[in-house]
């Protein structure tokens, strides 16, 4: 979990499984992978990054709309290194998942 500053409002961001199937539900994708692939090689669009801000915000915010977030950005000037911080925050917990369900996973052969 990180928190994130627009416009001197501070807002939690935080990416569980439910965060993450919101992004891949709201751009239509399989993969969060995609979506990480694609950020990591500067093919992101205005879309995925309201998206991903958007899904981190929902933890806390259960009623907050896409709208909400682009609005929230359009007010700030920073946002796209706002942005970057969630997207840096997305990338470490989808890792930290994956790790753990790759241990489980070889912990159970044993």
């Amino acid at each position: 979990m990180i928190t994130v500053k627009f416009n001197g409002v501070e807002y939690e961001i935080e990416y569980g499984h439910n965060a993450v199937c919101a992004i891949e539900d709201a751009l239509g994708v399989e993969n969060i992978m995609t979506v990480l692939k694609g950020a990591f090689n500067g093919k992101s669009s205005f879309r995925v990054m309201r998206a991903v801000i958007w899904a981190g915000m929902l933890g806390k915010r259960r009623s907050i709309t896409l709208e909400d977030v682009g609005d929230i950005m359009d007010s700030d000037k920073n946002s796209f290194e706002v942005a970057q911080d969630a997207f840096a925050e997305l990338y470490k917990s989808v890792m930290a998942t994956l790790s753990v369900a790759k241990t489980d996973k070889t912990d159970t052969k044993n």
